[in-house]
């Protein structure tokens, strides 16, 4: 049997305003998660069934947002979920990547240049950089992927897929880009991103400011000021292949 697939994207952007320490809040700020669809019409392959793959049930492009006001330093925002779905006529697997992780400065408040920011660079003292753009806030980054399976939107101890403590930090501390995240979990089983006909699963993202102050603390001369009004954005690509 050929094997065939089908691809969407669903693209995140995390604009953060950071409250620092207990005298400095930065107010009009926010987090922005937008959601975008994209679909990849395979028609002109030949294989025995199809895979149709959808996200929220849809075909054509979609986008949500959600807002947080005021996100400071050890905060968590849990960005959403979203429903993927198998409307073909085969059993597929599903396939979950994350590309693209971009941050921007978006200007430097006075305590990001008593930090040492650098104008017009990123400040990265560790050995990995994956990100691209000229801010700080994707290396001081935690994400937790999940399966909410009893979808309520929230993440429960066991729906969750993958921890990535750091994102950028070292070769053992860094979110793997452009591979399978769903191949390796911790509580739920590999089975379940198999996809039959009419099947549809919830993937959702949690979202954690990590606050220098806490048990996994900052990275080297990295501080959370460095990353005061900065944003980061990143690429999550779907795609259910043919078993």
């Amino acid at each position: 049997m050929n094997k065939s697939n089908k691809r969407k994207y669903l693209s995140i952007l995390l604009a953060v305003g950071v409250v620092i320490a207990l005298t400095v809040v930065i107010t009009g700020f926010g987090t922005l998660a937008q959601f975008t669809d994209t679909h990849n019409d395979n028609s002109d392959a030949s294989y025995a069934g199809s895979v149709d793959l959808k996200l929220n049930g849809e075909d054509k492009d979609v986008k949500a947002f959600i807002r947080g006001e005021n996100l400071k330093p050890g905060d968590t925002h849990n960005i959403g979920t979203v429903t993927v779905s198998n409307d073909g006529s085969v059993e597929a697997t599903l396939i979950m990547k994350i590309i693209n992780p971009m941050s921007y400065e978006n200007g430097r408040t006075s305590a990001e240049k008593a930090a040492g920011d650098p104008a017009g660079q990123e400040y990265d003292p560790t050995s990995i950089d994956q990100n691209g753009g000229d801010g700080e806030l994707w290396d001081q980054l935690q994400m937790e992927i999940y399966v909410d399976l009893n979808k309520d939107g929230q993440l429960q101890y066991n729906e969750r897929i993958k921890t990535y403590q750091y994102l950028d930090m070292t070769d053992s501390y860094k979110l793997p880009l452009n591979t399978n995240l769903l191949s390796s979990t911790n509580h739920v089983p590999a089975e379940t991103y198999d996809l039959e006909e009419g099947e549809e699963i919830d993937i959702g993202i949690v979202i954690k400011f990590i606050d220098d102050s806490s048990f996994w603390g900052s990275q080297s001369d990295l501080k959370n000021n460095h990353a005061m009004t900065d944003d980061a954005k990143f690429t999550t690509v779907f795609d259910l292949v043919q078993k």
